[in-house]
C-alpha cells in the first residue's frame, strides 16, 4: 500500500538566488501558486482572464494531491501536482481521470508493458513556470527530480501524465510512452491531449539519467535534504492526508 503523505520544506542548492522548494500547505503558499499559474497559464493563452488573478482547481482541495512549488528567493517561480490513486477508486481521482477514464482503468488492470495489475498509481500534472523563467530549462527539470525522489520512497508502480505534441521531447527524456489519445482536455483551452505512462523503474532510471546531463550535484543534495526531512503516515482508506507539523516550516 502507498505511504507517502508528508513532506517538510526542502531547501537546495541552486544556479538561481536562493532557490527552494515547498510544498503547498497554508494559505500563503496556495496563493502563491494560484498566482503563479495564472501567470503562466495566461501568458501561454489557455485560461482567460479573471477578476481574482488566481488559478486552483477542485483536486487543490482533495487529500490525495498536493502541489511542489519553487521558489527564487521570495518569488514563486514553477511547480507540479502530484495526485495519488489506487486501483479500485475511481480514476477521476486524478485530474487526467476525467478525460481517459476507461484507458486508465485499462492499463491498471493489465494492458501495460509488464501485462499486471497496477494497485498504485501517481499523476504529474499542473507543470508550470513563470512566463519570466520560459527559457530556464532547468526549473522544470528541478522539480522533475525531487519528484524522482519523492516516488522512490512510495510504493508508486505507474506515473501518468497528459501532454501536448509539443511537449513529446520532454516527457520522452523521462520515459514516458503515450497510452491513448488525443482528446480535448475540457477545462482549458489545450490543444488535443495524450495520455502518457510511465512504469516506476523506467521513470527513476531515466530520471537518473537526467540528472548526469543536467546538475548532479544540485540533485545528489536535493535528494539528501530531502530525505531529511520526509515523514510517513498511512491512512486506512488509502487515500494521501495532509500532516504538517506547524512548528517546522
Amino acid at each position: 500500500m502507498s505511504a507517502i503523505t508528508t513532506i517538510r520544506k526542502l531547501k537546495a542548492e541552486s544556479i538561481l538566488p536562493d532557490f527552494r522548494i515547498v510544498i503547498v500547505n497554508d494559505e500563503q503558499t496556495r496563493k502563491d501558486l494560484g498566482e503563479l499559474r495564472y501567470a503562466s497559464y495566461l501568458d501561454d493563452h489557455t485560461i482567460d482572464p479573471n477578476p481574482t488573478g488566481l488559478y486552483l482547481d477542485s483536486y487543490d482541495q482533495m487529500n490525495n494531491s498536493w502541489s511542489i512549488l519553487a521558489y527564487s528567493g521570495d518569488r514563486p517561480i514553477g511547480s507540479l501536482r502530484l495526485s495519488f490513486m489506487q486501483n479500485g477508486e475511481d480514476p477521476s481521482r486524478v485530474p487526467v481521470g476525467a478525460v481517459f477514464r476507461a484507458e486508465i482503468q485499462k492499463y491498471l488492470d493489465g494492458d501495460n508493458p509488464n501485462s499486471q495489475t497496477i494497485h498504485n498509481a501517481m499523476e504529474i500534472n499542473r507543470i508550470c513556470r513563470h512566463p519570466d523563467f520560459k527559457q530556464d530549462g532547468s526549473v522544470i527539470y528541478r522539480l522533475f527530480q525531487i519528484t524522482d525522489a519523492i516516488i522512490a520512497n512510495s510504493d508508486t508502480e505507474v506515473i501518468f501524465g497528459c501532454f501536448t505534441k509539443v511537449h513529446t521531447r520532454f516527457y520522452r527524456n523521462f520515459g514516458f510512452e503515450t497510452i491513448a489519445g488525443p482528446k480535448h482536455y475540457k477545462t482549458m483551452k489545450m490543444p488535443e491531449m495524450y495520455l502518457v505512462g510511465v512504469m516506476r523503474l523506467s521513470f527513476v532510471k531515466m530520471s537518473q539519467s537526467s540528472h548526469e546531463q543536467t546538475n548532479g550535484e544540485f540533485v545528489d543534495q536535493a535528494i539528501k535534504e530531502w530525505s531529511k526531512r520526509v515523514s510517513f503516515s498511512y491512512n486506512p482508506h488509502g487515500y494521501y492526508t495532509d500532516a504538517y507539523p506547524s512548528s517546522e516550516h
